[in-house]
């Protein structure tokens, strides 16, 4: 099975939050390899960039998310370019944290098991980040919608089985407090 989970440390990172005010969000447009919450005292950046991995039984350069705590003057931005960045007021205290994860049976012969989302539940509203396509930096930001709707389970059955017809693709779809 691979697994592109979050790490214990990133997994007590985002244990840390919980009771914070989530002070405001930064992103670029499109949202792409990072975004920067930042909290009443430091700073987190959830990256969702490309790694190398044997994935269905190549070596493939595929993405996953990683959180990291850093300070809140951290230029987050995925290159060092002059993209545009956006920031969400958001001044809400976060009540829980949820992780969406996928684990995708492949034909039968691999099992796949990543994070596809995060959800930041304050006093007010439900933040989610969500990665793309497995092969993809980009990410999206949502407010108070569906994990569903978002990551639409069908789309990504499509996106696996290519246009091969032959190929059984199963998600199970779990989500966990963190």
């Amino acid at each position: 099975m691979i697994k592109q989970e979050f790490r214990i440390k990133e997994t007590d990172l985002l244990k840390d939050i919980k009771g914070k005010r989530l002070e405001r969000i930064f992103y670029t447009e499109p949202v792409f390899g990072k975004i920067k919450l930042d909290l009443s005292d430091y700073a987190i950046v959830i990256s969702n960039e490309m790694h190398e991995a044997n994935l269905i039984g190549d070596e493939e350069e595929v993405t996953y998310f990683t959180i990291d705590k850093v300070d809140k003057e951290y230029d987050f931005r995925h290159f060092d370019d002059d993209s545009t960045v956006t920031s969400m007021d958001i001044n809400e205290k976060v009540t829980s944290i949820k992780v969406i994860n996928d684990l995708i049976n492949y034909n039968d012969e691999y099992e796949i098991s990543y994070d596809v989302a995060i959800i930041f539940v304050t006093d007010k509203h439900e933040y989610i980040i969500s990665r793309d396509w497995f092969y993809m930096e980009t990410m999206e930001i949502s407010i108070d919608k569906d994990v569903d709707d978002i990551l639409d389970k069908d789309t990504i059955i499509e996106q696996y089985r290519g246009e091969s017809t032959d190929l059984k693709v199963e998600i199970v779809r779990i989500s966990r407090d963190i």
